[in-house]
Order: C-alpha cells, then sequence, then structure tokens
C-alpha cells in the first residue's frame, strides 16, 4: 500500500515538474517570439509540445480504469485539450500542428482501442464520437480561421508597405517642390537684380543721347557748326542701345523657339571686317591693338551668317570692353576632328580674365560674373548665353578657357557643312 501511494505521488510530482518546466519554458519564449526573434520559435513551439504531451500522459492513465464513466473524464479532458489548443494555435501553423496532434492522436487511439475492447456501443463510445466530430468540425473552423489570418496579416504588410511607400513618395516630392520653389525664388532675385541692372544699362546710352542730341540743337539754335564727333556720339550710343535691345530680343525668340536658319555661302574676310567695324569703337581710347588673323587654305563655309556674325560680335564685344590694354585678336583656322570638319574661330585678349568657379555660369542668362564689373563696363550680360544659344542652333558649340590677370580665350567652332545639310546630302 505505502509503495503504491508513493509510486502514485512520485508520478504526480514528476508530472508537476514536466508542467512547470514546459509552462516556463512558453512564458519565456512567448514575449522574445513575439518581438521579432525567430531563433527562439523552434524551442517555443517545443515547449507547447510537451506541456500538451504531459497532459495527454495524464489522460491516459485516466484512461486505465475500468469504470466506463470514469473513461468518459479523460475523453472529455482530451476534447478540452484540442479545442482550446485550436483557439489559441490558430495564428500560427506550427503552433497549431503542436498543440492540437497530440490530443487529437491519443483520441483517435483510444477510440479504437474502446471498440476492441467493448463492443456494442455504449454511452462513453457515443459521446466520445461525438466529441470526436466536434473537434473536427472545429479544426475545420481553425483552418478558414488561420486562413483568414494569414490574409489579413497579409493586407496589413501590404498596407504597412504602402504607406511606407507613400511617405517616401510625399517626402521625395516635398523635397523636389522645395528645391523648385528655391529655385524658383533665386530665378526671381536674377531677373529682379537684371531689370535694375540693365535699367542703368539703358539709361546710360540714353543719357548720351539726350545730351549730345540738347548739345547740337543748341548749336543749331546759336547757329553754329554742328560737331562731327557729337553725331558720331549719338551713333555709337544708338548701336549700343540697339545692340543690347538685340540680345534681350534674341533671347526671347530663343524662349519662343521661333528662330530659323537662313544657310549662305559666308565670305570668311567680309565678315570679319564687320565684326572689326562694329566692335572697334570700344578699344579706340585705349591702348588696345584690335587684330584679325585669317589662316589659309580655308574651306567654304555654308551657315547662317548671321548668326554666326552676332556670335563673333558678342564675343569680340567681350574681349573689347574687358581689355583695358595689350590686344585682342580675332582668328581662324580649319579644324577637323572624327565627325567633320569645322572652322574654328577664336577671341584671345590680354584683359582681366575670369575666375575658374564662374566659368560655368558665364553662359547662363540673366546671370552676370560680376554685377559691378559688367556695369563699369557697359553691357547687358546676355551676350554670352545668346552666343551660346546660337552656336548650338548652328551645330556647332563655344568654349571659354582663362586665367585672371592673363586673358581669356573664347573659342567658337562651326560645322563647314551644317546638320541640315549632311541630312539633305544623304537623303
Amino acid at each position: 500500500m505505502i509503495v503504491a501511494v508513493a509510486t502514485d505521488w512520485a508520478i504526480a510530482l514528476a508530472w508537476l515538474a514536466l508542467v512547470g518546466l514546459g509552462e516556463g519554458c512558453v512564458k519565456w519564449c512567448g514575449p522574445k517570439v513575439a518581438a521579432g526573434d525567430t531563433s527562439y520559435a523552434p524551442l517555443y513551439v517545443g515547449a507547447i509540445f510537451s506541456v500538451v504531451m504531459t497532459w495527454v500522459s495524464l489522460t491516459y492513465l485516466l484512461w486505465q480504469h475500468d469504470n466506463e464513466l470514469k473513461r468518459l473524464v479523460p475523453v472529455i479532458a482530451l476534447f478540452t485539450m484540442a479545442t482550446y489548443s485550436i483557439l489559441n494555435g490558430h495564428r500560427s501553423l506550427s503552433i497549431l500542428v503542436a498543440s492540437v496532434t497530440p490530443p487529437l492522436t491519443m483520441l483517435l487511439i483510444l477510440m479504437v482501442h474502446y471498440l476492441w475492447s467493448s463492443f456494442p456501443w455504449t454511452i462513453a463510445s457515443i459521446v466520445s464520437f461525438a466529441l470526436l466530430g466536434a473537434i473536427a468540425i472545429i479544426l475545420v473552423n481553425a483552418r478558414v480561421l488561420y486562413k483568414a489570418g494569414e490574409d489579413l496579416r497579409a493586407a496589413h504588410r501590404a498596407l504597412s508597405e504602402e504607406r511606407d511607400s507613400l511617405e517616401l513618395r510625399v517626402q521625395a516630392r516635398t523635397e523636389e517642390l522645395t528645391h523648385a520653389l528655391e529655385a524658383a525664388r533665386a530665378a526671381y532675385a536674377v531677373k529682379t537684380s537684371f531689370i535694375g541692372n540693365i535699367s542703368h544699362e539703358f539709361r546710360t546710352p540714353l543719357n548720351s543721347i539726350i545730351g549730345y542730341a540738347e548739345i547740337i540743337k543748341e548749336d543749331v539754335d546759336s547757329g553754329e557748326k554742328v560737331s562731327i564727333s557729337d553725331v558720331n556720339s549719338i551713333k555709337r550710343a544708338g548701336k549700343h542701345l540697339l545692340a543690347m535691345i538685340n540680345d534681350i530680343l534674341n533671347l526671347t525668340k530663343f524662349e519662343a523657339g521661333r528662330i530659323d536658319l537662313q544657310l549662305d555661302t559666308v565670305e570668311l574676310a567680309e565678315l570679319l571686317d564687320q565684326v572689326r567695324e562694329t566692335v572697334g569703337h570700344l578699344v579706340k581710347s585705349k591702348p588696345v591693338d584690335l587684330k584679325i588673323d585669317i589662316g589659309q587654305d580655308l574651306p567654304v563655309l555654308q551657315t547662317d551668317s548671321r548668326c554666326l556674325l552676332q556670335c563673333l560680335i558678342n564675343l569680340a564685344a567681350n574681349a573689347c570692353q574687358f581689355t583695358d590694354m595689350g590686344h585682342v585678336t580675332l582668328s581662324v583656322r580649319p579644324f577637323s576632328d572624327a565627325t567633320q570638319d569645322w572652322l574654328w574661330f577664336s577671341v584671345i585678349d590680354t584683359g582681366c580674365g575670369i575666375p575658374n568657379d564662374q566659368l560655368e555660369r558665364i553662359f547662363e542668362p540673366f546671370t552676370q560674373v560680376d554685377s559691378s564689373l559688367t556695369r563699369n563696363h557697359d553691357g547687358s550680360g546676355l551676350g554670352l548665353a545668346v552666343t551660346k544659344r546660337l552656336s548650338e542652333l548652328l551645330g556647332g558649340r563655344v568654349e571659354i578657357r582663362s586665367r585672371i590677370g592673363h586673358g581669356t580665350q573664347a573659342n567658337l567652332f562651326v560645322p563647314v557643312f551644317p546638320i541640315t545639310i549632311l541630312q539633305a546630302l544623304a537623303a
């Protein structure tokens, strides 16, 4: 008797120890798995399986009684255990299998054992099979819940990803709008500054024209002879004003896309003489020598002579304005590369030069390298912007090289046969 009681107590204590150990492991691993640490997942599932197995072993011990009503207790216990496992494990397939498989398997084993050992049907067998059917129904519903949960979690993940993507797109769009706003403000500030500067530049030749016109009027009213120098001064001021207006109009035409090429054969010597005649007055009162250098064996150039003349006048005028002593040389040479034949026009001066960090900005419209310098030397600051766009329209390019205190070299490359003519010849 004592041995039997001691054995029962030993079994009970061992069972409690196993249940406590398994439950403790479940409580310890659960929060870690919930926090996303997947390394504890196998241990967590194994602990759940061990706890369920200890309960299953207890129900099997209860089944060993011969009384039919007492056998209903382990059957109901297995049903309760399976139902509880289904309801709490449907969110994870691995937990569902680990917690449901042991009681369900044991229940099937007991049912088979009952049929073999006890026949015909009794209340215990009928209840047992009814409970087994209920478990099957609950398991099917658990499978549906599991699938619905998976779909819901997938929808949540997709919604979270879409939210994150939307936040990134909104952030990127906000940055783009911020940059665009800053660029618009900067452009507005530059254009405002340009309008102020150009109004000053317009006033200078206009005041000169009005002033010399008044002097001529006074000479005529007094019967004195009109000075030809006063008339020439009015003419120069008028040409200077016209040149600035032309720059603005040309830039406006570029913005509107209304400039068309008129191809013709260019007489280079005549073209360079026109350039010298146009910009010569800029160095007339300074110790600056304006030179023209035409190379030998130049090919016949077919391009828009008006656009080419405007480019050369703008480059030469800049060189003359910013050169106080020395020379300004306008030269033309043949040049060939792997693509086609070119004419290379260069304007070299011994002026003040341009800082390296400003070389990229000098081709931007409404932007001046040094507003005070431009204002002191007159000019709209649009000449190089117009020249760059005209050169591209001709199929060429313009390059500027400069050193502070040593001067500047402006290179204009113009194709001998423009792209439009080459395409026509190829066709």
